[in-house]
């Protein structure tokens, strides 16, 4: 009797696990790709905004296979270090004290203490860095370099 129970207690605290690993996510960047699949060349399927409610369908080694819950055809891959199962209030709501700078700074590991640090050289300039996150490639432009490249990008 108490090899069924014990066996009865793991079994539901793997399928306790397995659940809370599909539990919600949210997007926890400025954007965030949702790709075909979980190679770096994959096709784009959407772009994910700040805030995004996304359903986990999937999960493969740094990538989840989400669905964005407003609208469920909308379906693909994401890196994991982009979303986070913390409920993310979208910055258009009077609760979020960030401007899109701060948000975007966050989404790339900066820290107030490590913003700090980089402003006490006033050297620094990092409005090229800026200029080159405002430039983008149209999708059918970047499959057909990859293609005439000849390039692989994992799956």
């Amino acid at each position: 009797m108490k090899r069924f129970l014990i066996l009865g207690a793991l079994v539901c605290l793997c399928l306790s696990a397995a659940a809370a690993d599909k539990a919600d996510r949210w997007v926890s960047v400025k954007s965030a790709v949702l790709k075909s699949g979980t190679g770096w060349f994959s096709a784009k399927t959407a772009v994910l905004s700040y805030g995004d409610k996304l359903q986990v369908l999937a999960e493969k080694g740094k990538w989840l296979q989400v669905c964005l819950s407003a609208d469920t055809s909308k379906k693909g891959w994401v890196t994991k270090s982009s979303v986070t199962t913390k409920k993310v209030v979208a910055s258009g709501s009077a609760a979020v004290n960030a401007d899109a700078k701060e948000i975007s700074l966050a989404g790339k590991g900066f820290t107030a203490e490590i913003e700090n640090e980089y402003k006490k050289n006033a050297s620094i300039d990092y409005n090229a860095v800026d200029a080159v996150e405002t430039l983008a490639v149209a999708d059918d432009a970047e499959q057909q370099f990859i293609k005439d490249g000849g390039l692989q990008g994992g799956e």
